[in-house]
């Protein structure tokens, strides 16, 4: 593992040591976006997981696009599992744009003012709740 981030030997270092899957937060796939193209033999990749802040749907498509590497877009927070959200590495069960589907923990989405759970597809906020230890 390289002791910092840096955009140059990063494809290189994948290719050499036949990654399966890439780590990386938004920020990231945009330098890798904005970056040479890669070095050295991908074939191992299997997907790449973006965390940590929302990746802009623009990045992701544009990153698949040209790399041939799917994203995995997903989210969670340090209170609780994370992540607490994926979205689904199917093509025809993600959406773009989205931290996805609940993983490992309830996630019901609420109405803002009076708490009370929402139907699917509603807009609201969420409450986390997973098992406790």
């Amino acid at each position: 593992m390289p002791e910092r981030f840096s955009a140059s030997p990063f494809w290189r270092w994948a290719a050499d040591h036949r990654c399966t899957w890439l780590n990386v937060v938004p920020t990231i796939i945009a330098y890798l976006l904005n970056g040479r193209d890669p070095e050295g033999d991908l074939s191992a990749e299997r997907f790449c997981r973006s965390a940590s802040a929302p990746l802009a749907a623009e990045h992701q498509l544009a990153f698949e696009s040209r790399l041939g590497i799917r994203v995995v877009e997903t989210m969670g927070l340090t209170e609780m599992a994370a992540p607490g959200f994926a979205n689904p590495l199917s093509r025809e069960r993600r959406k773009v744009g989205s931290p996805g589907q609940a993983f490992g923990c309830l996630e019901p989405v609420a109405d803002p003012d009076s708490e009370k759970t929402l139907g699917e597809g509603r807009e609201g906020k969420f409450r986390s709740k997973g098992p406790m230890s």
